[in-house]
């Protein structure tokens, strides 16, 4: 099990050992894979999960398929994070070779300044993704955009509300993040309402977004809740007609 005590070394060494159970598990998994990769309609397609090891490390696993077609190019990722000096790191190993990449949170923030460069007049980052939230707010605005910030299914609404009064949005993911075309999560449209009244109540000027199993059916109630913003691409791009799709939407 990776400690904070380890140097990096022992967590290099740690790391390698653990990777050979997770290759052998995500070897295993490719058929499932396979299995819900060829029922989806839209391409490309991602899709994450997280594993045990049996040393109780926590791995993370990223499919990707480029198309239906392919059936065969199927490409998998596998990562770890974990803390060292004070701050959180990311591992990966490089398959087939005896190479691990690390990364400190550090390198990923820096991602700020080049999509602001790139042209992004406003930059969403995950709330569970950073360690310093006021931080990275602060430097997305540093840079001229807005600030916006995303909360996964069981994040609750609570963990954004003292940051509300610095954001320009807040999104709030309906699905785990990884893939379109999941179904609507429970529970998502009243996380909507709770952050209507929070947003209100202390007089923030922050749109709301949702994102993930936005359909038809369920478009109406997220508005009625108080969402600014739908997020629909399966449901779009999957359709026979994308534009009337789009008028439909905006007309629930």
């Amino acid at each position: 099990m990776i400690l904070p005590t380890m140097t990096l070394t022992e967590l290099a060494k740690e790391i390698q050992s653990d990777y050979k159970e997770v290759h052998a598990r995500w070897t295993k998994f490719n058929p499932k894979f396979n299995k819900m990769r060829l029922k989806q309609t839209y391409y490309p397609w991602i899709w994450n999960t997280e594993i045990i090891t049996k040393k109780n490390n926590k791995w993370f696993f990223s499919f990707y398929a480029q198309s239906k077609k392919d059936a065969n190019v199927v490409i998998p990722h596998a990562y770890i994070t974990f803390r060292y000096g004070g701050t959180t790191w990311a591992a990966y190993p490089l398959k087939g070779t005896n190479v691990l990449l690390i990364f400190s949170s550090h390198f990923f923030e820096r991602y700020i300044e080049r999509f602001a460069k790139a042209g992004a007049d406003l930059i969403t980052i995950h709330i569970e993704a950073t360690e310093d939230l006021n931080a990275a707010i602060r430097q997305i605005k540093a840079c001229g955009v807005k600030a916006g910030v995303s909360i996964k299914p069981k994040t609750p609404v609570s963990a954004i509300v003292p940051y509300l009064n610095d954001l320009d949005l807040v999104l709030i993911m309906s699905v785990e993040p990884g893939f379109g075309g999941q179904s609507f999560i429970e529970g998502s449209t009243e996380k909507v309402a709770e952050l209507r009244r929070e947003i209100d109540r202390c007089g923030s000027q922050a749109v709301i977004e949702i994102d993930g199993g936005i359909t038809l059916a369920n478009a109406r109630a997220q508005f009625a809740a108080g969402c600014d913003i739908l997020v629909a691409g399966n449901t779009i791009f999957g359709s026979e007609d994308p534009a009337h799709t789009i008028h439909e939407l905006l007309n629930v």
